[in-house]
C-alpha cells in the first residue's frame, strides 16, 4: 500500500486552509515540491524530519521551493546525519543552490544535486518527463501515482500518466478560462478531467486551484459537460492522505 500525503494543496498565494504545493509519497518518503512550511506540516503528520532524504522539485518557481531552506535547517537541528538528494531541472537546481548558499548553513551532511531533463527513470524508480509550463518543468510518476506539477495539457503527461491509479493534477484556472491558463503554462479544471479521461485514470486529485474558484460546483458542472460522471475526483485539503495499491 502506498500513501500520498498532501502537505500543501494551494497555489502561489496561501490561504488559511491551503499552503503552497507539496506532496509526500510513503513508505519511500519521496517529497515532491517544497512549498510553504513543510517542516511544520511533516511534524503535524508525525513524520520525522530526518526521514526526508529524497526531494524532487518540478520546477524553479518560488511557490514550489520556498519551504526548502526551513526544512533543511529543521532536519539538521533534528539530528540529520545522512546525505539529502535534490533532483530537478538544471534551472531549479541552480536556483536552489543559490538559495541554500545564501543561508550559510554548516550542515554535517552533504546535499547532492541531480539535474534531469527530457524523460527517464531515477534510481528510486520514479519516472519523469518534461511538461509544458512557462519555465522548464517536470511531471513525476512513482508506481501508480502521477503528479503533473504545473503544466498546460500535453502529450508527455498523457503518456506518463497512462492507466495511473492516482493522478494529482493542477487546476489553477476554472473551466472556460483555457486561453488564460495555457498562456501561463497552467491547466483548468476541464483540462485536468480531460487528462484523466485520456489516461484512463482511476482517481483524480485536483490541487493548485485559486481560492476564488467554487471548486465543487465547477467540478460538478464540468463532469456533466464532459460526460465524465464515472471519474472519481477528490479535492484534497492540506494534510489529507490518499492510499493506493
Amino acid at each position: 500500500m502506498t500513501k500520498t500525503t498532501f502537505l500543501g494543496t494551494g497555489w502561489a498565494v496561501p490561504t488559511k486552509k491551503r499552503s503552497s504545493t507539496s506532496i509526500l509519497i510513503q513508505p519511500k518518503n519521496i517529497l515532491i515540491d517544497c512549498g510553504g512550511d513543510i517542516a511544520h506540516k511533516l511534524t503535524k503528520k508525525d513524520i520525522p524530519l530526518t526521514e526526508i532524504k529524497d526531494i524532487l522539485l518540478t520546477h524553479a518557481h518560488t511557490d514550489h521551493i520556498n519551504g526548502l531552506p526551513g526544512l533543511l535547517q529543521a532536519s539538521w537541528l533534528s539530528g540529520q546525519k545522512e546525505n539529502i538528494k535534490i533532483t530537478s531541472t538544471p534551472k531549479a537546481i541552480k536556483k536552489t543552490k543559490k538559495i541554500i548558499k545564501s543561508h550559510e548553513f554548516n550542515f554535517p551532511f552533504e546535499i547532492k544535486y541531480q539535474k534531469i531533463t527530457g524523460k527517464g527513470k531515477l534510481d528510486n524508480n520514479v519516472k519523469y518527463t518534461e511538461v509544458k509550463h512557462k519555465d522548464q518543468a517536470l511531471a513525476y510518476r512513482y508506481k501508480n501515482i502521477t503528479y503533473s506539477g504545473d503544466t498546460k495539457p500535453c502529450q508527455n503527461l498523457n503518456k506518463l500518466a497512462k492507466n495511473t491509479n492516482l493522478l494529482i493534477h493542477e487546476a489553477t484556472f476554472p473551466t472556460g478560462q483555457e486561453k488564460q491558463a495555457h498562456q501561463t503554462g497552467h491547466s483548468t479544471i476541464a483540462d485536468a478531467i480531460k487528462t484523466a479521461q485520456k489516461t484512463k485514470t482511476k482517481k483524480l486529485a485536483i490541487i493548485h486551484h485559486k481560492p476564488k474558484i467554487n471548486i465543487k460546483k465547477q467540478i460538478k458542472q464540468t463532469k456533466k459537460e464532459l460526460k465524465a460522471k464515472k471519474i472519481n475526483i477528490k479535492i484534497p485539503k492540506d494534510l489529507d492522505t490518499i492510499k493506493t495499491k
